[in-house]
């Protein structure tokens, strides 16, 4: 019996202990499956709905008049009393305020006073500039009369020079071909030709004359040239034209510069002045042209049958003309003929600019001057002694490689003279030793006259070169364009603006000193205050009701995709107690200097808003239906910026049916800041898409949905 209690208290206790281990395991699951449930991801979720995108645009802003009124009067007039109040409506012709007449009779005597003196500014200018008008022309007929008498006396010496050279060489070859002939008829023979070459001699020498006559031309007029840029370049410093223009940038302007007018004008002074370019058949004969009225002067190559020499004078009274020659006919060149016209080139420096804006010209342009700090105009400072040296130094650096030639090019022609005037007389003295006394006398006394004329007719060549280029200056400097004086004009204006002036005045005394409202109207600003005087600002501003009111406002760069011209919007007052429906957008305009904000304007019926009301704008674009939306916070962006979402499936596990998110791409179509709608074809409508997780969820995380 005792064995048997101890079995079945042996059996008792085993059974308690295996009791104890299954709950013990039991608890063991419970805890473990709860610690598993606990780092479960616990996700809402939403099937994708059918409906349409919704954008909607709001903003506020204000209401404003389409027009706004301007209340100006006279300054300097003391305002008495004021009518209005800002804020205040006004019907047309209501008084607003008014100003003492007292001193508006004042201001009219004062102003006739003013308009008396400046009438006689007017006249006084007028008159200034009739009689500088009538100088100037006076010395332009005078340099056109000097022109005209210097290279006309000029080339009445040169004809007369290269006449009395073809005459002692004709004398000289009679004499040389008599020689021959005799020799010939002494030895039976035909002669050496003796006067062939002397003549062939006599015409190298003449050409290589020319050519140093052409040379000497050449350097006269750049000489001229340098001068007149040099003159250009302090002027043009002087006037202020070369502010930011250092003296080391003049070298490459200077040409420039002188390519134009001046330059132009200094190439035909030089080309028509140079008296012996011909080629050696038609230097023998010149023909100088004047006609009985003295109009012109020209100095041509003479047919084989022409002998008469006519001077054509240019008139005093009439302008020089302008007329380039081609450099190609200039001395010693291969052209067979030579053309020296004696007319006065025109030089008209340009001016319009610089000269008239110099220190000290009163029309000078005041948009040219410095203004500082809205005080006077400061003048731009002159040019010091230094800057000019300078810039003269600049310029004639520019010209110093030009000059060089041209001296090198007078130095090389002389030389060329020389020795053919060295080689004819070494074969003249042959000649002379080879004659018989009395002969070699009438041979050396030709060949004398011959030498003379030939150095006569040189120095009337070079003579009538400068002949030409000094008084051609001369004319040039009388026709410089004189600085634009539009004083008398000026003066004219300013006697018309004080015209307008005194009417508004007798016309606001006419009122009795009130200024009253033109239009219907709201004040918005007044900028007076009695007792003190008015000034030249505005005195009121109202807003014209006539024209009516609009609404103006702000939208973003986002926002105007949604709204445009014509779309009808909705208009609530600041304090909802005013609603309008269905108001067109006038226009939807970008901000000149914001361009992500845009200005919309929606005009307000009468009678409805009041102008400075804060009111505030509705509008909701609506999209197309669109089958497959989901929210806003179901959409994510992977690591490439691909729009994807998080969708709830089923699989088994050993711990049974369990639940967890798969990743799926998808396209978006529309969205705004609640819903997406997405392409069709990737989920569908009954799929349950992870809207909303307590932790992070990826794909593959095991979730379960609340309940």
């Amino acid at each position: 019996m005792a064995e048997e209690g101890a079995g079945e208290m042996k059996n008792g206790k085993l059974v308690r202990v295996t009791a104890m281990f299954f709950a013990l395991m039991l608890c063991f699951t419970i805890l473990s499956r709860a610690a598993d449930q606990m780092s479960v991801a616990v996700v809402q979720t939403e099937r994708p709905q059918n409906r349409m995108i919704e954008h909607a645009v709001r903003t506020s802003g204000k209401i404003v008049q389409n027009q706004e009124l301007a209340v100006t009067t006279l300054p300097d007039q003391r305002v008495t009393a004021i009518y209005v109040r800002e804020g205040q409506r006004v019907a047309k012709g209501d008084l607003l305020f008014e100003v003492d007449t007292g001193l508006l009779d004042e201001k009219i005597l004062d102003q006739q006073l003013e308009m008396e003196k400046q009438e006689f500014q007017v006249k006084d200018a007028k008159s200034q500039k009739e009689v500088s008008a009538q100088q100037r022309a006076n010395s332009q007929a005078q340099a056109a009369e000097q022109y005209s008498l210097s290279t006309g006396r000029a080339g009445v010496q040169l004809a007369r020079a290269k006449q009395q050279l073809d005459e002692a060489k004709e004398k000289l070859k009679k004499f040389r071909e008599s020689a021959d002939e005799g020799k010939a008829g002494l030895s039976g023979g035909t002669g050496t030709a003796d006067s062939d070459v002397e003549a062939a001699l006599l015409q190298a020498l003449e050409d290589k004359t020319n050519a140093y006559v052409a040379a000497q031309g050449e350097l006269r007029t750049l000489e001229w040239e340098i001068e007149n840029a040099v003159f250009t370049a302090k002027q043009n410093a002087a006037a202020g034209t070369l502010s930011g223009t250092t003296a080391g940038e003049l070298s490459g302007s200077v040409s420039g510069n002188m390519s134009g007018a001046a330059s132009g004008a200094l190439l035909a002074a030089e080309d028509k002045v140079h008296t012996g370019a011909a080629d050696t058949e038609d230097m023998d004969d010149v023909s100088v042209e004047m006609d009985a009225e003295n109009e012109a002067v020209s100095i041509e190559p003479l047919a084989d049958d022409e002998e008469e020499i006519v001077l054509d004078m240019p008139s005093a009274d009439a302008e020089p003309p302008v007329d380039v020659k081609s450099r190609e006919n200039m001395p010693g060149t291969d052209d067979t003929s030579i053309t020296v016209d004696m007319e006065a080139p025109e030089i008209v420096p340009d001016r319009s600019g610089a000269d008239s804006k110099a220190l000290g010209d009163p029309d000078a342009d005041i948009g040219d001057m410095i203004i500082e700090d809205g005080g006077d105009p400061i003048l731009p400072q002159p040019p010091t002694q230094e800057q000019l040296s300078q810039i003269e130094q600049t310029v004639r650096k520019s010209y110093s490689q030009r000059l060089a030639e041209a001296e090198q090019k007078v130095s090389s022609a002389q030389a060329e003279k020389e020795t053919a005037e060295a080689a004819l007389v070494k074969y003249q003295q042959e000649q002379l030793a080879a004659e018989s006394s009395e002969k070699a006398a009438s041979a050396q006394q030709l060949t004398a006259d011959v030498r003379a004329a030939q150095q006569a007719y040189e120095d009337a060549a070079i003579a009538a070169n400068e002949a030409a280029v000094t008084s051609g200056r001369a004319v040039a400097i009388a026709n410089i364009a004189e600085p634009s004086n539009s004083s008398d004009r000026m003066n004219e204006i300013t006697y018309e603006q004080m015209e307008l002036t005194l009417e508004k005045l007798e016309g606001l005394k006419k009122a009795k000193g009130k200024v009253c409202a033109k239009a219907d109207g709201l004040i918005t600003k007044i900028n007076i205050m009695t007792g003190e005087k008015t000034t030249d600002t505005t005195a009121l501003l109202m807003a014209d009701l006539s024209k009516g009111y609009r609404f103006t406002a702000d939208i973003t760069k986002d926002q105007q995709k949604y709204i445009g011209t014509g779309d009808l919007v909705r208009l609530t007052s600041g304090d909802g107690k005013q609603k309008l429906e269905d108001l067109p957008v006038e226009s939807i305009t970008a901000d000149e200097n914001n361009g992500e904000l845009y200005h919309v304007t929606v005009q307000i019926p009468e009678d409805t808003f009041e102008p400075g009301m804060n009111v505030n704008l509705d509008y909701v674009r609506k999209s197309e239906t669109y089958p497959v939306t989901v929210p806003l916070s179901a959409l994510h962006l992977d690591e490439r910026q691909q729009p994807y979402v998080l969708i709830l499936e089923e699989y088994e596990s050993i711990m049974g049916a369990e639940q967890r998110a798969r990743k799926v791409s998808v396209t978006v179509l529309e969205q705004n800041e609640s819903y997406a709608a997405l392409a069709e074809g990737v989920i569908g409508s009954e799929q349950e898409l992870i809207v909303q997780s307590d932790k992070a969820v990826d794909n593959g995380s095991r979730v379960r949905v609340a309940h």
